[in-house]
């Protein structure tokens, strides 16, 4: 929960009125859905440069030409400017990319998606973007 609760504060949601985990979850979730969304550097301040290439893999976005992380992060934020859709799934994918793989497990168990699978992380991170948060039938 403290991870969550990290991630709540760097994307800028409330969450004080969240008790349990699915909860929280669930207010993060339907918080990237926002149709508004503008990505800014800043919402990769605490991305890794291997966390920034992964991402990049998820969504199909050449970062070999990029020198360093400031150009990559700018990268993905042009890229996500010129795709409409892609702002909206990175920032879906931003509060899943930070877990290790037990606790992405342990989020799809709550959500009642099966990764049973799936063997990468990315593939997880994947499907869990696709169910969009907590539902009631297993994908």
């Amino acid at each position: 929960i403290s991870d969550l609760q990290a991630l709540a504060r760097e994307m800028r949601v409330d969450i004080t009125d969240c008790i349990e985990r699915s909860e929280i979850t669930a207010r993060l979730v339907s918080a990237t859905g926002r149709t508004d969304l503008q990505l800014e550097p800043n919402d990769f301040a605490t991305w890794s440069v291997s966390e920034l290439r992964a991402l990049a893999r998820a969504v199909n976005v050449d970062l070999s030409c990029c020198a360093d992380r400031l150009t990559m992060i700018a990268t993905l934020i042009e890229v996500a400017n010129e795709r409409p859709r892609l702002a909206d799934y990175l920032s879906a994918l931003m509060p899943l990319a930070h877990l290790t793989v037990p606790q992405l497990r342990a989020v799809g168990r709550e959500w009642q998606v099966n990764l049973y699978d799936c063997i990468e992380k990315e593939e997880m991170i994947h499907r869990l973007v696709i169910a969009g948060g907590p539902s009631s039938s297993q994908h």
